[in-house]
């Protein structure tokens, strides 16, 4: 399933073996969030020879429904570009690649549309969504965005003020994450084909830097929160439009502070690995690939995860970061309150909620460490 996603295509017509378990195998797909590239890359008719006609079915269905997740997104991206007064803006993750040509729409899942804008500029942003329609989802305030915006048939916006994690001003002793007059300045943007002169998307280098910061710092304990194989997807979508770019250690300075050299190579590595058509057999890219496909699979894997403390990717001196997080699991909104337990009954439903948290949360803790020793 893995070649499915990254191999030649010459080498998977070559090497075609029947499956033991069809189903199986789509499930895996699904699992490990490579459905839609893989359908993307083989189509329907070889998908359905190789898993089946139900099989081959259900994957077309989640090919389907990213394509119009996917496009969905790219259509919101022009509505912000095209507002009355919009302000600059850089478009992150999803819309950058796809906007800049490295990905294809269809083979991409995404949830919502990531903006980077001047902090100055951020409320005014926000508030001209609120006019528009978008209202405050379930997904609260973070310190490099504002809380997301929801419309009904437009989909979701986070309005993001700081890149976490990538650090332009690298050179200088300086903790500051990468804000949009700091791309701007530095020319790791580039201009979008059919959009307003104020619409970017991120340079090579900065796309890489940002998804191998976003899935080894930001989810490094949390696997299962996001699919990994997507970081390893878009580095090998960025390896075809600037594999010299991404062979110089520039993106990799941006982001080692909370990325060593050795781990964003190993994102490298495992990609070149997966697209020759083999898995590694050893070594930190055979780590990597071990820590992704059992932090998907495996529960106590992923509840033992829970339990480490790493460093918190912020700006702030690492303890203090450390407390905001602690006060952050124990005492969440309201609304993420409900996102964990579901919405609750009664009047005071959110009060029984807000007593019971900080015991639930020590509760989980020691289940992770237990977790730990079994592991």
């Amino acid at each position: 399933m893995l070649a499915a996603a990254f191999a030649p295509m010459d080498r998977l017509a070559s090497e075609a073996r029947p499956l033991a378990d069809p189903s199986r195998a789509a499930d895996l797909l699904r699992r490990l969030g490579l459905a839609a590239r893989a359908v993307d890359r083989l189509g329907f008719d070889q998908l359905r020879v190789a898993l089946g006609p139900e099989a081959a079915r259900r994957l077309a269905v989640d090919h389907a429904a990213a394509e119009a997740r996917s496009q969905q997104i790219l259509d919101l991206a022009r509505d912000l570009a095209t507002l009355d007064g919009a302000p600059p803006m850089i478009f992150l993750k999803l819309a950058g690649l796809c906007l800049a040509g490295h990905s294809s729409p269809a083979a991409r899942a995404g949830a919502d549309l990531d903006v980077l804008v001047a902090e100055s500029a951020a409320s005014g942003l926000f508030e001209t969504l609120r006019r528009d329609g978008f209202v405050p989802s379930s997904i609260p305030e973070y310190d490099h965005q504002l809380p997301a915006l929801a419309h009904p048939r437009r989909g979701v916006v986070e309005i993001h003020t700081h890149v976490p994690g990538v650090r332009l001003q690298q050179g200088s002793d300086t903790k500051r994450f990468a804000r949009l007059e700091d791309v701007l300045r530095s020319g790791e943007q580039k201009t979008i084909p059919g959009f307003p002169p104020n619409a970017a998307t991120p340079s090579v280098g900065f796309l890489a830097a940002h998804a191998v910061v976003h899935g080894l710092a930001q989810h490094r304990g949390a696997p299962g929160s996001y699919p990994l194989f997507q970081m390893v997807a878009d580095l090998r979508d960025l390896v075809a439009e600037g594999s010299a770019t991404l062979a110089a250690p520039t993106w990799i300075t941006w982001i080692e502070r909370d990325v060593s050299v050795r781990e964003a190579r190993a994102v490298l590595a495992l990609g070149d690995e997966l697209a020759s058509g083999k898995a590694p057999g050893e070594g930190d890219s055979r780590a990597l690939l071990d820590h992704i496909l059992v932090g998907t699979l495996d529960p106590r894997y992923r509840i033992a995860l829970k339990a480490e403390f790493s460093r918190p990717l912020s700006e702030s001196w690492w303890p203090l970061a450390r407390l905001r997080v602690l006060r952050r699991a124990l005492f969440p909104s309201g609304a993420e309150l409900v996102a964990i337990y579901g919405a609750p009954r009664g009047a005071l439903g959110i009060l029984r909620l807000r007593l019971r948290r900080p015991f639930d949360a020590a509760a989980r803790y020691v289940r992770a460490r237990r977790a730990v020793a079994v592991e």
